[in-house]
């Protein structure tokens, strides 16, 4: 018999916003600015997030992320076409001074990407690890 360890999340969350894939800023003589989707998600997913009840980890953290986009009527594509990394960078940066004090903490990151089902709303859902002293150890230790 095999014994399979559960390891319960420190605490998880959705965003209940349409994931938009970070994008770079761009500069004119007017200024800096980023493209018109990510500006209104940053302002949905801040909005979102000022109105929950934070109490920032100090720790070193695991997290794991789920982005579900809205699938575009005329894809043929399996999966969302943005770069996981511009997904999570756009979470991540909601999540800044709320879920953690500083992203610098994070020394674990997955992320899936996929389409919403039928019915299913688009969110980002978010699980998230303290880690211990041995877990941190472990991460540090070569492994390739």
């Amino acid at each position: 018999m095999v014994k399979v360890a559960v390891i319960i999340p420190t605490f998880s969350f959705v965003i209940p916003v349409a994931p938009v894939p970070a994008s770079r800023p761009k500069v004119s003589k007017f200024g800096t600015y980023y493209t018109k989707t990510y500006a209104e998600y940053r302002k949905l997913a801040h909005t979102w997030a000022a109105k929950q009840e934070w109490s920032p980890t100090a720790g070193k953290l695991r997290v794991h992320m789920v982005a579900v986009a809205n699938k575009p009527r005329t894809s043929k594509l399996q999966f969302p076409h943005a770069d996981v990394d511009n997904y999570a960078k756009a979470a991540l940066d909601v999540l800044n001074g709320n879920a953690w004090v500083d992203d610098i903490q994070i020394i674990s990151l997955t992320v899936d990407k996929r389409f919403a089902l039928s019915g299913e709303e688009p969110h980002t859902a978010l699980a998230i690890w303290e880690l211990t002293p041995e877990q941190i150890e472990e991460h540090t230790t070569p492994r390739l």
